[in-house]
């Protein structure tokens, strides 16, 4: 019952279609593998970005510069702070 239960969820889950992922995070974030694509996560990241730019009007440039610097920093210390 169990088992049926979860192949049902996994149908429905394949079959939902969930919006692109900004520009920022399918290329910076989820390619350079920083946070895998199926993480919930990754709409926050999207929110996030989106604030930057469009409601706290940052530059693009920026956001992106930015987020680079953070994610190589984070990477290159094996993700310990």
């Amino acid at each position: 019952m169990k088992e049926e239960t979860i192949e049902n969820d996994k149908l429905i889950y394949d079959k939902i279609q969930l919006p692109k992922h900004n520009y920022i995070t399918s290329n910076l974030l989820i390619k350079r593998k920083f946070i895998n694509e199926d993480d919930i996560e990754t709409f926050m990241y999207d929110a996030l970005f989106e604030e930057l730019i469009i409601q706290q009007q940052y530059d693009f440039k920026i956001v992106l510069i930015s987020a680079s610097y953070v994610i190589a920093r984070i990477k290159s210390n094996k993700f310990l702070d």
